[in-house]
């Protein structure tokens, strides 16, 4: 481990230390710190899950967006996008990003929860059904 990698890994590990202490606004902050020294996918992807966590759901989005700026087939990244977007109201946006989940992996059951539910509030009940009756099939 070189030694800029070795201040970034001590901070992920009290991130995660503190994150399971229930401790998530500790957590954010270590991980925030760890951001000024070595930004990389994984730390915004972690930052994205705290700040989703914490009902923040614009800061989780930018999160999930620089991660999918570096890794744009990272179908959990682009999950946790949908669901940022569907907690926005932005249920237009959660459709398509949900939908893209879904063509990479078609038997992801929450994405088509997620796609149903998108369904019904943009008021496509029939698509909605057939997204639900999907997930009873996986």
């Amino acid at each position: 481990m070189s030694e800029h990698e070795q201040p970034k890994h001590r901070l992920l590990a009290e991130a995660a230390l503190l994150h399971l202490e229930g401790k998530p606004r500790q957590a954010l902050e270590a991980l925030k710190e760890a951001e000024r020294s070595i930004p990389s996918p994984e730390l915004y992807a972690a930052m994205g899950r705290l700040h989703y966590e914490l009902k923040q759901f614009d800061p989780a989005l930018a999160c999930f967006a620089k991660v999918l700026e570096a890794t744009p087939q990272q179908i959990a990244a682009r999950f946790h996008q949908a669901c940022c977007l569907d907690r926005l109201g932005r249920w237009g946006e959660a459709l398509v990003a949900y939908e893209a989940v879904l063509a990479a992996d078609p038997r992801h059951v929450e994405a088509r929860l997620g796609l149903g539910s998108c369904l019904l509030r943009l008021e496509r009940s029939r698509e909605a059904l057939a997204a639900y009756e999907r997930c009873l099939e996986l």
